[in-house]
C-alpha cells in the first residue's frame, strides 16, 4: 500500500512538472534565423496511468539558443483527447514554431 502511495505522489509530481513547462507560444511574427537542432531521441519509458500521453520534447528558442525540453506524460483533458506535437517550420523570415495542442 504504501509502495502505491509513493508511486502515485511520483507520477503526480513529475506530470505538475510537465504541465508548468508546457510549451510556450513565441510571439506572433517571431522568427528565428537559426535552424533548430535535430530532436533528441528520448525513451517514454511505461505510462503512469492509462489516462497518460507521452509529449514529445522540443526545442525551444531562448534569444540566444536554443534549449532542450524533455518530454513527458501528461494526463489527457479528456478520454479521446489526441496530443499533436509541435513543429518548427522555415519561412522566408527564418524558423518558427508552432506549439503542440490538444485536438478533438
Amino acid at each position: 500500500m504504501l509502495k502505491a502511495l509513493f508511486l502515485a505522489a511520483v507520477a503526480v509530481l513529475s506530470l505538475e512538472a510537465c504541465a508548468v513547462r508546457m510549451e510556450p507560444r513565441m510571439a506572433a511574427g517571431m522568427a528565428v534565423e537559426i535552424a533548430p537542432p535535430a530532436p533528441l531521441f528520448e525513451i517514454p519509458g511505461i505510462a503512469p496511468s492509462p489516462e497518460s500521453v507521452w509529449v514529445d520534447g522540443y526545442w525551444e528558442w531562448m534569444g540566444v539558443t536554443y534549449v532542450w525540453r524533455p518530454g513527458c506524460w501528461v494526463v489527457r483533458p479528456h478520454p479521446r483527447a489526441v496530443w499533436v506535437n509541435g513543429t518548427w517550420s522555415h519561412h522566408p523570415h527564418g524558423w518558427a514554431r508552432t506549439p503542440g495542442h490538444w485536438s478533438r
